[in-house]
């Protein structure tokens, strides 16, 4: 992950080819080769824009949303998936960072509004 401006630090030990991958939604992969013990400090990659043509979707106001048929198969297997796990554990921490370049009237009101609430 990179932050806004594309910026990003990788740190690797041990000595060994490291693959760096690059990819974005309606942009071409780019995959880089580096050595571990190589340094490069600035390294620029250009991702070129690719289109991808979808196949033709119907949408019908009667059909099901594909999704309740697998989370019903999920919730009859509920016990099983249960069964196989004693425990588990798990740590997380997500930062996330918005930038707008504009800001709507409406949304300044929805800002001031939100602050005075906590």
């Amino acid at each position: 992950m990179s932050n806004f401006e594309g910026n990003f630090n990788i740190n690797v030990d041990d000595n060994r080819l490291i693959v760096l991958v690059f990819q974005y939604v309606g942009y071409k992969k780019v995959k880089f080769n580096i050595s571990s013990g190589e340094n490069p400090s600035v390294l620029q990659v250009k991702m070129e824009p690719e289109q991808i043509l979808l196949q033709e979707v119907i949408i019908s106001a009667n059909m099901e949303d594909p999704a309740y048929q697998i989370i019903r198969k999920a919730i009859k297997k509920r016990k099983y998936h249960l069964n196989l796990v004693k425990s588990y554990s798990a740590k997380m921490y997500m930062k996330s960072n918005v930038t707008l370049d504009e800001i709507p009237e409406k949304f300044i009101f929805f800002i001031c509004r939100f602050e005075y609430l906590l």
